[in-house]
This record gives C-alpha cells, structure tokens and sequence, in this order.
C-alpha cells in the first residue's frame, strides 16, 4: 500500500480496477466484491495485514493487496507487474479448466482467507494452479480437484490421468526452506513428503498413483544451495507408503540489478539454472 492513506473510495475503487483485468476469477468471486457480501474487504483490516504481513514469512501477500497494487497506477512497477504475475496463473487456471468438478474451491481461500500472517495462503492456491497447468501442458488429463483418497473424507488437490493410469497429487508448501547441505534440504523434503502420503495416500484405489509435490521458498541464509542445486530437484520414491513418490519445485524472486522483484519463477529439474541473488543481498 502507499504511504498516503487512500479513503474508502479509493481503495475499492483500485481493487476493482485491478480485479477487471482478470474476467475468470471475477466470475468465480461472490457478489459485491470487494465492496460487500460474503467476501467483502475490510479497509482496516487490510491496513494492518499490510503493516504485519512479512514479518514471519517475506514473500506473503493476499488477494486484496495483489488487486490493489495492480490497480493503483503510482505502485512500484515492479509490484505490479509481480502482482500482475500471480493473478495471471489463477485467471487462466480457473479459465482452462472452469468445467472440472471442485475448481472453485481451489481458489476459494483467496476471498475466503489470506489475512493470516503466518499462512501465505495466496501461493498454495497459485502453486496449485501452476501444477495443473503444468499436467496439462504435459498432456495429462485432469478429472477433478479435492478428489477423494480412499480414506474417510480425505481429499488429494488433483486428480489426473496420464498414459492410462489415475494418479493423485497433493501439494505442500515449504514456506521457509532450509540446510546446511543439499544432503540435508533433500532429506528434510523427503521426509515431508513422507508425512503427507501417510496421511493422504495409505489406501488408494487399485492401480492409482499418489504423488506429493512440494513447494518450497528458500530462506536466504540457504537461498543459493537451495536455489542453484539442480539435484535437488529430481523426483523421488517414498518408502512408507506404496505406489507413491515426491517431487520438488522452488519459487524463485525474479529482480533487476537492483534487487528490485518484478516477477517470480518455478525451478524445476527440466528448466536451466536460474542465476543467484544479488551480489549485494548475498552473505559476505
């Protein structure tokens, strides 16, 4: 938000600006958005997340704010075009598969939630997105989200098919990855991994797959092992629990020289190396 306090007017005013540039989600949100109904935003409300929100996890933000600063002509670029970037990836989302069972709850915690400051619940929704878009991409077919595992009322995020067999994937965020060696962020990942598919994915259906997908965001004491190490990424199998395995993806901040963020990307093991930090955020 800007230092000048914007009035009531204003501030919706900016959000549904923003918010016109996205016809997808604005079809999927309630009625009276941002102003009123079910899912109105309270100006107070957001002007403490705003003064609170990175102060335990740096790269949160909701959906209110993202509209705003999309909005508002005299925000920085570079969050614009930040916010711009995430929006995006849930606007062609809900447009490409607004036909397949539960794909409004998916994005539902964005009007729903958000206002935690120790749950960035904007990127779950936008890194379960980006992996549908990515199975589709690949030439998987997805058949539903929040599809039942098996086990009581249990749900895995996506449920696809790809060469004739049904798989179910969840997702996991790591908000704050860490180690002291690759050894040890793989080992951790794993062993989340682990955790997940227990809970998720100890009675699937005959001849299904389960796959847990982790998203992590590394904290910058380990940015550059994290970041840099493409080994990281490769898939791999999970023990405790049978016809499943786990893959890693890293958001990565995308700046200019100077260290202002523009963008974001997902490191995955297929893609080439992304450079490091700045030389002037990195440890000296």
């Amino acid at each position: 938000m800007p230092l000048a306090m914007p009035n009531k007017e204003e501030f919706y005013h900016r959000i549904e600006l923003g918010l016109s540039k996205f016809p997808s989600l604005l079809a999927r949100l309630p009625s009276g958005y941002p102003r009123a109904g079910t899912a109105a935003v309270d100006q107070e409300r957001a002007l403490t997340f705003e003064t609170d929100r990175t102060g335990h996890f740096s790269h949160n933000i909701n959906l209110p704010l993202a509209l705003y600063l999309i909005g508002y002509d005299h925000a920085r670029p570079g969050a614009r075009a930040f916010a711009s970037q995430l929006l995006r990836v849930v606007d062609t989302f809900l447009s490409r598969f607004r036909d397949i069972r539960c794909v409004v709850q998916v994005a539902e915690p964005l009007w729903r939630a958000g206002w935690d400051v120790h749950d960035p619940t904007l990127w779950t929704v936008v890194a379960h997105a980006a992996r549908a878009l990515r199975l589709q991409h690949e030439g998987a077919t997805v058949i539903q989200f929040e599809a039942r595992t098996g086990v009581g009322n249990t749900t895995a995020d996506i449920l696809f098919n790809r060469d004739g067999t049904d798989t179910f994937l969840d997702i996991e965020l790591w908000h704050a990855a860490k180690g002291s060696t690759i050894e040890h962020v793989r080992e951790r990942a794993v062993q989340r991994a682990e955790e997940k598919a227990a809970k998720k994915f100890p009675n699937l259906p005959a001849g299904a797959r389960g796959i847990v997908s982790e998203y992590c965001f590394p904290v910058l004491d380990s940015f550059n092992l994290v970041a840099n190490e493409r080994t990281l990424l490769e898939p791999f199998s999970l023990v405790r629990t049978p016809r499943c395995s786990g893959e890693l993806f890293v958001f990565h901040g995308v700046a200019d020289k100077a260290g202002q963020l523009w963008g974001f990307r997902i490191a995955d093991p297929t893609g080439d190396a992304l450079p490091v930090l700045p030389v002037r955020l990195q440890r000296r």
